[in-house]
């Protein structure tokens, strides 16, 4: 998967795979250099900017005008999720794992994707919107 400034190596569909994609994903971190690493995910490698994660992401995010003083709501359930779990934690947001994943920095956890909808749609109804 070509992600601008990252590729990453998707297995899920072939889980034997794993170590020919981590081969591959070390081939291209090889390549690319040590501005860049290596993040392992659920059935996924990437290679990925060095200080570049879905933490630092969600700070950017943050500081945009529609998000200014905002308070984060993250909501993931991989490995890359954990960087924007602890930012979300620090500035006194929600963080939420879905699915059995553990250890995890979220402070929540909800089953699976249809708990999540489940729990978004309360929280539309009980913020009125």
């Amino acid at each position: 998967e070509d992600k601008l400034d990252a590729i990453a190596v998707h297995f899920r569909g072939a889980p034997h795979a794993a170590d020919d994609a981590l081969a591959i994903g070390q081939k291209l971190l090889d390549i690319a250099g040590t501005g860049f690493t290596l993040q392992h995910g659920n059935h996924v490698v990437e290679v990925r900017p060095r200080g570049s994660d879905k933490g630092s992401a969600l700070e950017r995010l943050l500081r945009e005008r529609a998000f200014l003083g905002r308070t984060p709501w993250m909501l993931g359930d991989d490995f890359t999720d954990e960087a924007a779990f602890t930012v979300a934690n620090r500035l006194a947001g929600t963080s939420v794992i879905v699915g059995p994943r553990r250890p995890t920095d979220a402070r929540y956890a909800l089953r699976d994707p249809d708990a999540v909808r489940r729990w978004l749609a309360m929280a539309a109804a009980h913020f009125g919107h």
